[in-house]
């Protein structure tokens, strides 16, 4: 499976919005994102329940977060092994960056490649 080549943002500010409900009560404040209650959480949603604007955005900018972190895992000179037949090019589109063949190594009676990030 080939890595995605569009890499979607979800709301990467936080905004806080302005909003008359005309329930009486004027011009009030509304943050753009906000992580769902603990009961949600426990429960996940019910039936045709509608998810808040604020929450939506909560959790895709926590999916987009945790992309970024996995994507960023790998610094420089980190070293990866392998026993499969994976060569740079694969090892670089599977972990993003590019890697370099470094040799051979046992590991266990078995022999592994291992790969150097470069970039």
């Amino acid at each position: 499976m080939a890595r995605p080549s569009v890499k979607l943002n979800w709301a990467t500010t936080d905004i806080i919005e302005q909003y008359d409900f005309k329930k009486g009560k004027g011009l009030q404040s509304y943050t753009n994102k906000r992580p769902p209650p603990a009961q949600l959480q426990a429960s996940g949603t019910s039936v045709r329940q509608n998810w808040p604007r604020s929450i939506l955005n909560y959790l895709f900018n926590n999916i987009f977060l945790w992309i970024d972190f996995f994507d960023n895992r790998n610094i420089i000179g980190d070293i990866h092994t392998t026993t499969t037949a994976e060569n740079a090019t694969t090892i670089s589109e599977r972990l993003g960056g590019t890697w370099i063949l470094s040799g051979t190594d046992t590991l266990a009676g078995e022999t592994v490649s291992v790969f150097k990030k470069t970039a």
